[in-house]
């Protein structure tokens, strides 16, 4: 009679065991989607913030001051230059390889950003460069 309760404290050990293992995987996933929601709304603030300073100088963003391409290369000077240098590193520090492209139409007013970052850390195997899927993007586009 000894022994099985014996047996009968290793069988509970063994099922409490299996139980904490799935919390503890269901943390993790948690976790990562969690992260994930996180760089989308980060990625929506920082496009609306771009949209909020080309409306603030709306003659040079309409003149195509602020016309960005996703290599970070733009030819704008002044206020424009040092709004999306800013909001370029901001990209950079806030995102995981986030980068950002911005085309106005003059005839139109209408203004497109597009933000791009990696987000292999939600998936549970890949890279931004292995599983395009990974690379999320966000686009706003707006009438100035």
């Amino acid at each position: 009679m000894a022994g099985l309760s014996l047996i009968e404290m290793l069988i509970a050990l063994v099922i409490i065991s299996v139980g904490l293992l799935g919390m503890a995987g269901l943390q993790t996933y948690s976790l990562r989607m969690n992260t994930s929601a996180y760089h989308r709304t980060q990625a929506n603030t920082l496009a609306y913030d771009i949209l909020d300073s080309m409306r603030t100088n709306r003659a040079t963003a309409l003149a195509g001051g602020y016309d960005v391409d996703v290599s970070g290369s733009f030819s704008g000077g002044g206020q424009a230059a040092s709004d999306l240098g800013d909001w370029l590193a901001m990209l950079d520090y806030l995102l995981p390889f986030g980068a950002g492209e911005v085309a106005c139409d003059n005839a139109t007013e209408m203004c497109r950003v597009r933000v791009l970052w990696d987000d292999s850390r939600a998936l549970t195997s890949g890279s931004c460069s292995t599983s395009p899927d990974s690379c999320q993007q966000l686009t706003v586009s707006s009438r100035l």
